[in-house]
């Protein structure tokens, strides 16, 4: 970070002020604006990712559906336009159109923001009319897009005047900036729900994360008591691998975390050696954890109450040693934000599906006491801070030195010095130069030279 402080924008990423805001949005389909301040460490960064952005647009050989414009502005030089927009926090990604605006909430990452800013080309549901349109929504190969997205919402409708179809798209108009929503009605809708086995009206979300364990379809039938957009929020993250990028979709469910540590290379398991028992032959425990996982997210009474997943042990075991120092892989850890408390599976020897079941049991059951509890005004990043200004403050101080002590050297004539004795008089009228007393030495030369 404090190399790159003068990191230059792009040129296709132009700043914007009060004057040509306006007129630069009528100009452009999409939009995508960043806000930001020089004076902040995080804006800093963000130049980085966002000239990223522009790049993957420059460079896409693929044909954008609408005129992507990727515009930014420094709050501190137009503040007036900030606040006009309601930006208090820097930095602030907004993605506006022509007839409405939408807040970027994800991870500052490129790949994240590219698949936000190519998803508001469509607007909120892309109709497929056509066998063709709707076998390349299915198979995630959609027209357009440069990245391909994580989560495919596909609408099954008798026609477009149901109620249900309405509730379809007061969803896909707060949330397209996160999946696709693809709608198909009439004959077209009949075959395919007939082929995935639902009753229409219907939706279908499909997720294409990197792991098998996140790969099955959940569909929706609209005759349940869960909503569509809380169902569409669970639906987002099955029995997946919680990271970075996902925990806050699992904050905004609410529910606390079942988590399981265990090591990566168990984790790529085809959905046929899922649905094995778990106690049916001798296998790493880290397999046995997954499976419970999988065996237990099948049962509403577990998926009500809380959020199933796993993680990296080998990349996250700090996060399980802030949990429980004593905990060996694979664990299993239950997290409750709402309370703070946290509860660790400790139990000796080789731990089988009854006793993970019966441990989840015993937890909703309220018949487990807490193993430790999350620390109190302790949320901060794990790794230390970067103080950017005091780094800034430090450069300019160490080049000021630099130049004093260059002046010194160079520019400024040295003081003069006091004419040493010749042993001849000086003229008549003119002074000799007093000398300095200050030391019984200097006396004695005194005397050595008047002598």
């Amino acid at each position: 970070l404090f190399r790159s402080r003068k990191t230059t924008w792009k040129k296709n990423s132009i700043g914007l002020s009060r004057e040509n805001f306006n007129e630069t949005r009528s100009q452009c389909d999409v939009m995508p604006v960043l806000f930001l301040s020089p004076w902040s460490s995080k804006s800093k960064a963000s130049i980085l990712i966002y000239n990223t952005v522009v790049g993957i647009f420059e460079n896409s050989t693929k044909k954008l559906k609408r005129n992507v414009c990727l515009r930014h502005i420094d709050c501190i030089a137009y503040p007036d336009v900030c606040d006009w927009l309601g930006v208090y926090s820097y930095p602030t990604l907004k993605i506006f159109k022509k007839d409405s605006v939408v807040d970027y909430d994800g991870m500052m990452d490129s790949p994240s923001i590219v698949r936000s800013i190519q998803l508001a080309q469509f607007g909120s549901v892309l109709e497929l009319p056509y066998q063709r349109d709707l076998l390349r929504f299915n198979q995630n190969d959609i027209e357009y897009l440069i990245l391909r997205p994580e989560v495919t919402v596909l609408g099954l409708f008798k026609d477009k005047t149901r109620r249900e179809f309405g509730n379809f798209k007061l969803v896909a108009n707060e949330e397209y900036t996160k999946g696709v929503f693809g709608a198909c009605f009439g004959d077209l809708a009949e075959k395919q729900a007939e082929k995935m086995e639902v009753k229409l009206p219907a939706v279908i979300i499909r997720r294409h994360f990197r792991y098998l364990l996140s790969l099955r379809d959940a569909k929706f039938t609209f005759d349940g008591s869960m909503s569509l957009r809380d169902f569409y929020t669970r639906a987002q993250i099955p029995i997946s691998e919680l990271t970075p990028q996902k925990f806050p979709i699992y904050r905004r469910i609410g529910l606390p975390l079942a988590i399981a540590f265990v090591a990566p290379e168990h984790t790529f398991m085809s959905f046929k050696d899922l649905e094995e028992d778990p106690d049916s032959q001798v296998q790493p425990q880290d397999r046995v954890f997954l499976r419970t996982l999988f065996r237990l997210g099948k049962e509403e009474k577990f998926t009500d109450k809380l959020s199933l997943c796993w993680m990296n042990a080998d990349s996250y075991g700090y996060v399980l040693a802030s949990y429980s120092l004593e905990s060996s892989i694979p664990a299993l850890v239950i997290v409750d934000h709402s309370s703070g408390n946290v509860y660790t599976l400790s139990m000796p020897g080789v731990l089988r599906y009854s006793h993970l079941r019966s441990w989840i049991e015993d937890y909703l059951n309220g018949n487990i006491e807490p193993t430790s509890k999350l620390k109190e005004k302790r949320w901060k990043p794990v790794a230390p801070a970067i103080d950017f200004i005091a780094l800034e403050e430090a450069d300019k101080a160490k080049k000021r030195r630099r130049e004093e002590k260059n002046r010194g050297r160079f520019g400024k004539v040295p003081p003069a010095q006091p004419p040493r004795f010749t042993g001849v008089a000086p003229p008549d009228g003119e002074q000799k130069p007093a000398a300095k007393s200050t030391s019984g030495q200097e006396h004695a030369t005194h005397a050595h030279h008047e002598l």
